[in-house]
């Protein structure tokens, strides 16, 4: 009876009310560094894809419709067909015909197509890089 009103508890059971509780917290913490992992990874392969295909495009090997096409098809499969690039050409100093020329490529994914789970809250959100070369060549004409 005293041990009772001295407060020595049966305490079975309170490692699976832990257990039960943590759970969910470390679930949602693998989840969310799987997709942050996912999403750094593809980042990566946009600038890549991006540098690529501008080397590419400003040595002359490729026209700009190839390259555009060829940088959508490495991220396009069959869950996957929001990619999208574009290449634009400039000139340093527009007010100079002279002026050495440059383009930009952006290509872009939408995020929920990217994540693995968390694809409901990237909605509207894109990843997207950017990336830029000079062109040693004389341009192909757009779009040939």
């Amino acid at each position: 009876m005293y041990e009772k009103l001295r407060g020595d508890r049966c305490e079975e059971g309170s490692t699976t009310v832990e257990f039960v509780m943590w759970v969910p917290i470390f679930t949602l913490m693998m989840i969310t560094i799987l997709d942050a992992s996912v999403l750094m990874m593809t980042q990566s392969r946009l600038y890549d894809v991006a540098r690529q295909e501008m080397r590419l495009y400003t040595l002359g090997a490729k026209s700009l419709r190839d390259a555009e096409m060829d940088a959508i098809s490495q991220f396009r499969s069959d869950e996957t067909d929001g990619a999208s690039a574009e290449i634009t050409e400039h000139q340093v100093d527009p007010d100079d015909e002279n002026s050495a020329r440059y383009a930009t490529m952006e290509i872009s994914i939408p995020t929920r197509e990217v994540v693995i789970f968390t694809g409901r809250f990237f909605a509207n959100a894109n990843l997207s890089a950017e990336y830029s070369m000079v062109l040693e060549t004389a341009s192909p004409a757009p779009g040939s």
